[in-house]
């Protein structure tokens, strides 16, 4: 009669090395993107998604006429899809 360790059976839940590479790839590929936008822009991206701050807020904090701040968003995350869809993340232009 064989024996189970009951250690053989223990599932491991961290993501495996190649998700963990992706994910880097992923995150780098988005502060790249950030980093070629006009740094208003970017820093209205980084302050509405990483911050949570409604368009009101971040308008009225920062004094930003709305209307702008919302095209500011809007032009800066269609310029990083642009720049995450190219092949490569080396050809992103210039702001």
């Amino acid at each position: 009669m064989t024996t189970i360790d009951p250690a053989a059976l223990v599932t491991d839940p961290s993501p495996l090395a190649d998700t963990l590479i992706e994910r880097n790839e992923q995150v780098h590929g988005v502060f790249k993107a950030l980093a070629a936008l006009r740094p208003a822009h970017a820093q209205a991206i980084r302050n509405i998604y990483y911050l949570g701050l409604s368009y009101d807020e971040l308008s009225q904090r920062d004094g930003i006429p709305l209307p702008t701040l919302k095209s500011w968003v809007r032009r800066g995350l269609l310029q990083m899809r642009f720049i995450l869809d190219a092949p490569t993340c080396n050809d992103v232009p210039s702001r």
